[in-house]
């Protein structure tokens, strides 16, 4: 009886270290699967971070400085020789035309964002000294108003600032176009049941054309020539506000009565239009610097100061 407790006891010891070698080989086992799970998300989550630097450094990647700097100011001086030649008008309706659909765009789009409607716009002169009419009802008159030219100034900066990066061209081309074919449809459109409707359908027409066109030309150009396209449309818009900003002071100045957004700021909101013409021109003139101070003044010297960080960007481009 002894001998065979014994036995048992030996037995049961047996079957206890049994099952303790089994649990630490199993927690091996389950540790050795965790840490392969880990590296596994690790090197998931750095290739997904990789091709989003990838997608990010492609998308935004920019000329050099040197051809940068020359596209930039070739085409300011191209435009401004342009205009200045005679019969260019011609050449330059259509442009005049998008500045203007930017113009009325910027009146209408305020007004539906301060919770009012838009009930009809035009784009086309009227004889009446009016380049385009926005028919805006309720919102913030205060901004609407304002918005024309403030409006037209920044869209002009901002592709000033984006036509850096030559990769988006084709989108902002794509994009521009989609935004004027839906203020074609939503805006435009429903002013030829009004009494303007000739103005109205000459407007649906251009707006129709240039959203058309626009949005060809963002499907069908390369990269670098749909750049030279927003750049262009860029630079022009830029100036087109500065331009049409001095007309409003200059009538200001020599007080004409002549009907414009300044005159319309003066009978709602007492001050002169000499004040807002004034005000508008040193915001445009103060906003068009310093976008382009920012990405082709101070943005461009400091891609040429050198750095750690910089030359980590160079060595992984050069690879």
């Amino acid at each position: 009886m002894t001998k065979k407790v014994g036995e048992k006891q030996k037995f049961k010891f047996r079957v206890g270290k049994d099952n303790v070698e089994s649990s630490d080989a199993h927690k091996d086992k389950l540790a050795k699967l965790e840490a392969e799970v880990s590296a596994k998300d690790n090197s998931s989550s750095l290739s997904i971070e990789s091709t989003q630097s990838e997608v990010r450094d492609t998308l935004f990647a920019t000329h050099g400085t040197s051809k940068k700097l020359t596209l930039f100011w070739g085409i300011v001086v191209l435009s401004v020789i342009l205009s200045k030649v005679p019969g260019a008008e011609l050449l330059f309706t259509p442009l005049n035309q998008f500045a203007t659909m930017v113009h009325e765009m910027s009146h209408a789009i305020m007004c539906v964002l301060t919770g009012g409607y838009v009930s009809g716009m035009t784009i086309v002169a009227d004889g009446q000294g009016h380049g385009g009419l926005t028919m805006a009802h309720g919102g913030i008159p205060f901004l609407v108003t304002q918005a024309g030219y403030l409006g037209t100034a920044f869209f002009g900066c901002s592709l000033v600032y984006l036509s850096q990066f030559h990769r988006l061209s084709k989108a902002l081309l794509v994009g521009m176009g989609s935004m004027m074919g839906i203020a074609s449809v939503f805006f435009i459109a429903p002013t030829i049941f009004s009494p303007i409707f000739v103005q109205a359908l000459f407007s649906l027409l251009w707006g129709v054309a240039m959203s058309a066109v626009t949005i060809y030309l963002g499907v069908k150009l390369k990269d670098a020539k749909a750049n030279l396209v927003v750049l262009f449309l860029a630079i022009y818009t830029a100036m087109d506000s500065l331009r049409s900003i001095s007309v409003v002071l200059s009538a200001s100045i020599f007080g004409s009565t002549a009907w414009s957004d300044a005159t319309v700021m003066e009978h709602n909101f007492i001050l002169p239009s000499l004040f807002w013409s004034f005000l508008w021109a040193t915001l445009s003139v103060v906003l068009l610097g310093t976008t382009v101070w920012y990405t082709y003044g101070i943005g461009t010297l400091k891609k040429k100061l050198p750095g750690k960080s910089t030359s980590t960007k160079l060595i992984k481009r050069d690879k």
